[in-house]
């Protein structure tokens, strides 16, 4: 992701629902890592997207981690409750993820999630 996410606006999260994610879980993917670390900005509107996204993938053991995400980009998701349905915040932030394989780093993140990382901070 580059620049800005304008859930308020543009609506971006109901477009990467389901233009991408719905298309994925149909696939049989219900694991998404989306490095955020250019984006910029946030900006929320309702949760409800997030809420169904996390729905069509909780009962495979699914999960939603954004990584490397900035400080107040991840305060304006916990402050609309996102942390209900994605992982995201300090244990997910500062991973060095470009030397490594996909596969280590996804088997990286999936080892912060079974552990019980709390979801912000």
């Amino acid at each position: 992701f580059i620049g800005e996410w304008n859930d308020a606006i543009g609506n971006d999260i109901m477009f990467l629902k389901r233009d991408l994610a719905d298309s994925f879980i149909e696939a049989g993917v219900h694991r998404f890592v989306f490095i955020c670390e250019n984006v910029l900005n946030f900006h929320s509107d309702d949760d409800c997207y997030y809420e169904e996204w996390y729905d069509d993938i909780k009962d495979d053991d699914g999960w939603i981690v954004l990584l490397n995400t900035h400080a107040h980009v991840a305060d304006e998701m916990k402050a609309s409750r996102l942390d209900n349905y994605l992982f995201v915040g300090d244990h997910f932030n500062d991973i060095n993820w470009c030397p490594h394989t996909p596969e280590r780093v996804f088997e990286a993140i999936e080892g912060l999630v079974q552990r019980g990382v709390r979801r912000l901070y």
